[in-house]
């Protein structure tokens, strides 16, 4: 299969919605941002990514999505294109439409296994008929990383360290575009909406779709099967695929994030103004109070 990538206005995504679109638009400030450099750095990283890795190449995995592709109803070729939809927002809120992320735990991206738009109206929420992924470009939370950091060692911070900060918060996007990838590999390219269609259970098999995981162990390498657990606890069987996802997931997301930049001398240039940005908010004048690092601006 070959992947795709798109990026999407979110605002083009209210426009397909039913309901009051600029009332919505208005009462979220989707058609503002925060901070203009960190949604411009996103802009260039999707962009780049549209260039570096479109039309790359997944194999599936041998499992019952792909056995449910190859059937009439979602004929499967190996040639098969899949589109990745890349979705940028300005206001965490939103993360609120797609799953309960509790009120002080909003995720900075996150891989839309819902089409969220529902909850606009009330009703309940559908698998999604798309691949998407979307990336909070509000700069709040990076400021609260740092502020966190900064308590953490007591003042002794420089701008390499904040520059760590920026790079990992900016990391969201491939880390999330990485679950995309993974979980048309895990779901023969079909969409959340077409694998509970094509499954036997009431819910879609999540630990099989998205971890790669399987009772028998013919699951993805390095994953764990079920029979491994003396207990045959599903609850933590997930929750231990979970953590290993994650692991794999967020390397990935760092190799894309390096191929990145390392191509792209703007994206490069971007990134080192945020760090600049953010060192001029953080880290106080020499003669102010605290004692700077050697390794200060």
């Amino acid at each position: 299969m070959k992947i795709t990538f798109k990026t999407v206005p979110i605002d083009e995504l209210f426009n397909k919605a039913d309901g009051d679109i600029e009332e919505t638009i208005e009462e979220f400030g989707l058609d503002e941002t925060s901070n203009p450099l960190l949604l411009e750095i996103f802009k260039e990283m999707a962009s780049a990514i549209n260039k570096q890795f479109d039309g790359i190449e997944v194999a599936p995995f041998e499992n019952e999505f792909l056995a449910a592709a190859r059937r009439v109803d979602y004929p499967f070729s190996p040639d098969k294109e899949v589109e990745v939809q890349i979705v940028l927002y300005s206001n965490a809120e939103v993360a609120s439409f797609f799953g309960n992320w509790g009120s002080q735990n909003k995720p900075l991206g996150f891989h839309a296994s819902s089409s969220g738009w529902e909850l606009l109206r009330g009703d309940e929420v559908h698998d999604n008929s798309a691949h998407q992924v979307f990336i909070c470009t509000d700069d709040a939370p990076l400021d609260q990383a740092i502020e966190e950091m900064i308590e953490d060692r007591k003042g002794n911070f420089d701008r390499f360290i904040i520059r760590r900060d920026c790079t990992n918060f900016l990391i969201t996007l491939t880390h999330e575009v990485c679950h995309a990838i993974e979980f048309i590999e895990h779901g023969a390219g079909l969409t959340p909406q077409e694998c509970r269609e094509v499954s036997d259970d009431a819910e879609i098999p999540y630990v099989s779709v998205y971890h790669g995981a399987r009772e028998d162990g013919t699951g993805r390498e390095g994953s764990i099967p079920l029979s491994d657990l003396d207990n045959s606890d599903e609850e933590e069987w997930e929750d231990i695929n979970t953590e290993i996802l994650e692991d794999r997931i967020e390397e990935k997301g760092v190799m894309m994030f390096c191929d990145l930049v390392d191509a792209n001398p703007r994206l490069k240039a971007l990134i080192e103004q945020l760090t600049d940005e953010k060192a001029l908010k953080f880290i106080p004048p020499v003669g102010s109070g605290r004692k700077p690092s050697s390794m200060s601006l």
